[in-house]
């Protein structure tokens, strides 16, 4: 799936996300929740403080991001329980959407989700979600 993610930008990388990504990650969630998915400001996750990103990183939750070169474009979290893999959050900046990095993204998990014997991908979307549609294709396509 790393293979799928280079073909769409060959300097693009994966990596975890660590307390010195702090504020590209804020910047891009705030960027994702508010001004482009129509999320109700009472629907958008909390503005995280440095401290609570910290704890976050350090609970068992995996924070994945995407970077072309050192930028910051994409994010997911999910963590793994019994025998499912739960995604909890992801996000793409404007700028890189509708290139395939969502889909791409959800590949990947579920590639990982296969990798650790886990019999299911549960993902969390709110109803104002509008890139609700990414995840519905790629369950109507895996099915």
């Amino acid at each position: 799936m790393q293979t799928k993610l280079t073909s769409l930008m060959p300097h693009a990388t994966i990596r975890s996300l660590s307390l010195t990504d702090y504020s590209q990650f804020v910047e891009l969630e705030e960027l994702v929740a508010f001004e482009q998915s129509g999320t109700p400001r009472d629907h958008a996750p909390p503005h995280w403080s440095q401290e609570e990103f910290g704890d976050y990183l350090n609970r068992g939750e995996i924070v994945k991001g995407v970077f072309d070169h050192h930028k910051l474009f994409a994010f997911y979290i999910f963590y793994m329980k019994s025998d499912e893999l739960y995604i909890t959050e992801m996000g793409v900046h404007p700028h890189y959407r509708r290139q395939g990095f969502g889909k791409c993204i959800m590949l990947l998990l579920e590639n990982e989700a296969t990798c650790r014997n886990l019999k299911k991908c549960t993902l969390s979307v709110d109803r104002y979600f509008k890139s609700i549609h990414i995840y519905l294709f790629n369950i109507m396509n895996s099915t």
